[in-house]
């Protein structure tokens, strides 16, 4: 196993930039990089990942070793409409990034996702299993991939799902708002992932760059669940008494087709950083006991 601190021989003089800063694993990912690196956020409005110009003007002033692309459009079923934006957000800015980082020797973090597979495997994704997604945002997604890795510049991808954490609109909020108001919800039962805490996630950045990794890789929290499972489980640590109804996805359709499983194998990420992702159960009632504190205090 690699030595924690290989290829950073001057780890407190490192210079990181985070894009898409003030989105929810952006913020995530500053508040983590911060007590380790000089970090520098650049949000949507700071920084426009699609304008050459613009990345190269940021690049230049920043100068930094290490890029965490957190910039993405997320919105799986406007995307089926919006193509343009998708593909603009998702595959033109990580190859303008991947481009400019590698005229600077900057390593590029992407961030991608689950979507870009097809969701019809019997058993956890390895990285090197073939792309196939089905949605607009999942196509972006792995173009995006394909950029980078073509690209010839110092990357590591790290595709993750099913995010939650604060600042933005996530699964478990809305879940978790909803116990206020109603007595029961239907939730999807026929689809299988596994949650991400945002915070567990800029961990597990954090400790990829620590050990030099490069290439690409899996992190969720440990352990398989449908949307349904994940509900339930939302309604118990809460002490909620909404009852919750599993559906089909038929009986739930959405514009954009969602993979039916998208277990993704950390494996890699274990070897290489000698750690284990903790269970998404104890992630999830974290963050909804963060939630409750916010909620009893208004």
């Amino acid at each position: 196993m690699k030595s924690i601190m290989e290829g950073f021989p001057n780890m407190e003089r490192e210079r990181v930039l985070v894009t898409g800063a003030k989105g929810m694993l952006g913020r995530a990912v500053v508040g983590c990089f911060s007590h380790h690196f000089e970090t520098v956020a650049m949000s949507r409005d700071e920084l426009d990942i699609c304008d050459p110009q613009g990345v190269s003007r940021a690049l230049q002033g920043v100068r930094p070793s290490i890029i965490v692309n957190c910039a993405a459009y997320t919105d799986v079923d406007r995307a089926e409409e919006d193509v343009d934006m998708a593909y603009r957000v998702n595959s033109k800015g990580p190859l303008i990034l991947a481009r400019l980082s590698k005229e600077m020797g900057s390593r590029l973090v992407h961030v991608s996702t689950d979507y870009v597979f097809d969701g019809e495997a019997h058993g956890p994704y390895l990285e090197f299993a073939p792309r196939a997604p089905r949605s607009i945002y999942g196509k972006s997604k792995a173009l995006g991939e394909m950029f980078v890795e073509e690209s010839g510049c110092d990357y590591l991808i790290v595709r993750t799902a099913w995010l939650f954490g604060p600042g933005g609109r996530n699964f478990v909020r809305t879940i978790f708002g909803l116990t206020k108001e109603q007595k029961t919800l239907k939730v999807v039962d026929d689809q299988t992932g596994a949650p991400t805490y945002t915070h567990d996630l800029a961990q597990a950045l954090l400790e990829l760059c620590k050990s030099g990794a490069r290439g690409l890789f899996h992190f969720t929290n440990s352990g398989p669940v449908t949307w349904y499972g994940l509900a339930r489980y939302i309604v118990e640590v809460s002490s909620a008494g909404t009852e919750v109804i599993p559906v089909t996805t038929e009986e739930f359709p959405r514009p954009a087709p969602r993979p039916r499983y998208s277990v993704l194998d950390t494996t890699k990420y274990q070897l290489v950083t000698g750690r284990v992702p903790r269970p998404w159960k104890q992630a999830v009632e974290e963050y909804v006991a963060d939630l409750s504190g916010e909620w009893s205090s208004q």
